[in-house]
């Protein structure tokens, strides 16, 4: 059977240079696309001066679209042209087969509805190195049986859309995750390609992965998605914080010692817990990586529920 017309749909805001590394990368697959779709959430006027010089082997329509990435990807699928829509991130760096494999079992089985492929971190610096345990399922954790795929990776007929739901507008982050739950439960037969696979860069500054743990968490609360480490993060802190309560206004002072033993036990997990991934000269980046998700994954899953609940209400 003949391999079908593919449109690759990309969502991009102020990432010039993130897109045209992805574009690039698109350039070098071993199956070419038909056309690449790009919603831009910012002044496309520069991004389409751009690609007006840039030699490439496959049309590129730019679209203006202001809103976040779900309805950038909602409009970028109703404007494509062709049955099977394969989706990455701007930034990302496609291997040069992913675009074969990841379509491939929608060419090869009509039941197919969904294929989900896999990312691997991009490091270029210590800090990078260290932030990717935290972001991203590392090799030798992925499991078949559990994960769910991101829109940095994936593939799924046109149709999909209309049997059984688009990208929720309302999320800003986490939409790819319930977008996935949401076809599983209706229905949709989706199989995993792992050899379909793009490279994730990972943040470079602290500000970038502070703001990036706050908005997956913040996606979380939104979505009303609790990962199975998120209640034992609150437990940990609503215990710490009981123990100093007792301590200070009760003048307990044989919790002093347990207090300083735990924190040193929490330190010392926090510090070991990505050894195998981080060389040891790096490791006390992953103690205070691990400080700072925690902050950033409570506040922002707070934040992120009291907006699930005040989109509930129509507030």
């Amino acid at each position: 059977m003949g391999h079908p017309k593919i449109s690759i749909i990309i969502t991009v805001k102020d990432d010039i240079s993130g897109i045209l590394t992805t574009l690039d990368s698109l350039m070098q697959q071993t199956h070419m696309p038909s056309e690449v779709i790009i919603t831009d959430a910012s002044d496309n006027s520069r991004l389409s001066a751009r690609l007006d010089t840039y030699p490439s082997a496959f049309p590129i329509i730019v679209i203006s679209q202001s809103g976040n990435r779900s309805i950038g990807r909602n409009r970028a699928i109703h404007e494509a042209r062709h049955p099977i829509i394969a989706v990455t991130d701007a930034g990302c760096i496609p291997d040069p087969t992913w675009l074969r494999y990841i379509t491939a079992p929608l060419s090869e089985d009509q039941q197919i509805d969904v294929v989900g492929g896999y990312y691997r971190p991009g490091i270029s610096t210590p800090l990078s190195r260290a932030v990717a345990p935290f972001m991203c399922v590392m090799p030798d954790m992925f499991d078949p049986r559990h994960f769910l795929p991101s829109s940095r990776s994936i593939a799924f007929r046109k149709n999909v859309i209309t049997r059984f739901g688009k990208y929720p507008e309302h999320l800003d982050t986490c939409e790819d995750l319930v977008f996935i739950q949401q076809l599983i439960a209706q229905g949709a037969q989706m199989r995993l390609a792992p050899d379909a696979q793009v490279v994730w860069p990972q943040s470079t500054t602290w500000i970038q992965a502070a703001r990036q743990f706050f908005g997956y968490a913040k996606g979380d609360g939104t979505a009303g998605y609790i990962r199975p480490t998120t209640p034992l993060l609150f437990g940990r802190y609503a215990a710490g914080l009981s123990i100093l309560c007792i301590t200070l206004f009760f003048h307990v002072n044989i919790l002093y010692p347990i207090m300083i033993f735990l924190l040193i036990c929490y330190s010392l997990w926090a510090l070991n817990k990505h050894s195998r991934y981080i060389p040891l000269r790096y490791r006390h980046l992953t103690l205070l990586l691990q400080y700072t998700a925690d902050i950033c994954v409570m506040a922002g899953m707070t934040y992120g529920s009291l907006l699930r609940v005040k989109h509930r209400r129509g507030l």
